[in-house]
């Protein structure tokens, strides 16, 4: 058997990536990143920070634990870029009070396509032994969004 396949499929590493991460990644001096399924980045500005992504929401704890030490003010906007529950998984765990969460290009629409199709995940999801609730708490956190300024 090939040294591949001994280790395990490639996307599943690369998946997994950040589950033995202590310590969010320093991209510069103002943008950190918490390894995810799909990754939480964190800017940091005079006016206050701001979240791009937020994670997965089995791995929300340890996105902020990762994220936190990095804070420098108030959470001011949480920037979704897709509405997929590795992008806004971990929004319950960062929103503050008065943090805005923003969806991404037609967020709206791409959300009511996921949550049309809950019902048909949550069976596949329980076969892979995840919390199909869990993800539901977090996208209803996430559908208090702003959309874009063109109403998409």
């Amino acid at each position: 058997m090939s040294e591949t396949k001994e280790k395990g499929p490639a996307l599943a590493g690369l998946v997994r990536a950040g589950d033995a991460q202590t310590e969010a990644v320093a991209i510069t001096d103002f943008v950190f990143m918490a390894r995810d399924v799909s990754n939480a980045y964190l800017v940091t500005t005079d006016d206050g920070d701001v979240l791009v992504n937020t994670g997965f929401n089995e791995n929300a704890e340890r996105n902020v634990a990762l994220l936190s030490p990095h804070r420098t003010g108030p959470l001011k906007y949480i920037f979704l870029t897709q509405s997929h529950a590795d992008h806004f998984g971990g929004v319950p765990e960062f929103r503050e009070a008065g943090t805005q969460v923003v969806g991404g290009p037609d967020y709206v629409g791409q959300r009511d396509d996921m949550l049309g199709m809950q019902a048909f995940s949550a069976a596949h999801l329980q076969a892979l032994g995840l919390d199909p609730q869990a993800g539901r708490a977090a996208e209803k956190a996430a559908t208090r969004c702003h959309a874009r300024p063109d109403g998409r």
